[in-house]
């Protein structure tokens, strides 16, 4: 439960980091609560991952992705992208990661009030991403990470993350040491619970 007015600790935490091994079914519960929150209108966003495409080329459409999609949520959100996309016309095509997150999805998202919980999913981060590319120490899904990680606090308290990963412990630190995520392993939820879901 990743619910607010909870005095655990549990309402810092805006991201579910779920990971698994391959063919966990970690892209099948994405999708499932993407089609879930659609209707309801508490859609904010859904991306994926894929191996058959460029990563590098995947993570820097990812937050312009988030954008568009957060538009179709209120019209305050489009006039918001639009104002970012006019202002910093660099913004859909630069390289710089928290730069586009800042302008593209914090700032529109903090003009806006949700009238309810908004979830933004986000599958298969380290999909192809496992490495750094070159002139770069850091792997770029560790880096996308780290902006996720460290900006959910700038984020109004209605938006939440649902992040899925195959098992990798540099993101988990990364995850556990902002207190940002609530970390579930796929493989350690009873098998009860799945064939009952």
């Amino acid at each position: 439960d990743m619910s607010d007015g909870n005095s655990s600790g549990v309402e810092t935490q805006r991201v579910l980091f779920l990971t698994g091994e391959a063919g966990a079914g970690k892209s099948a519960l994405a999708h499932t609560i993407a089609h879930h929150f659609g209707p309801l209108q508490r859609l904010g966003a859904s991306f994926s991952f894929n191996l058959d495409r460029d990563y590098e080329k995947s993570v820097h459409k990812l937050f312009p992705h988030i954008a568009r999609q957060l538009t179709e949520l209120h019209e305050s959100m489009k006039k918001a992208v639009a104002t970012e996309v006019h202002d910093h016309p660099a913004l859909l095509s630069m390289r710089d990661l928290e730069q586009q997150f800042q302008k593209l999805v914090v700032r529109p998202l903090k003009k806006w009030r949700s009238p309810g919980p908004v979830v933004i999913v986000i599958n298969g981060i380290n999909r192809g991403g496992d490495r750094a590319i070159q002139g770069e120490e850091v792997p770029l899904c560790e880096k996308l990470a780290s902006i996720l990680a460290q900006a959910s606090d700038e984020l109004p308290p209605e938006i939440r993350f649902i992040v899925t990963a195959r098992p990798d412990p540099a993101l988990l630190n990364i995850f556990s040491e902002s207190g940002s995520a609530h970390h579930i392993d796929i493989m350690s939820v009873p098998l009860e619970i799945t064939y009952r879901d």
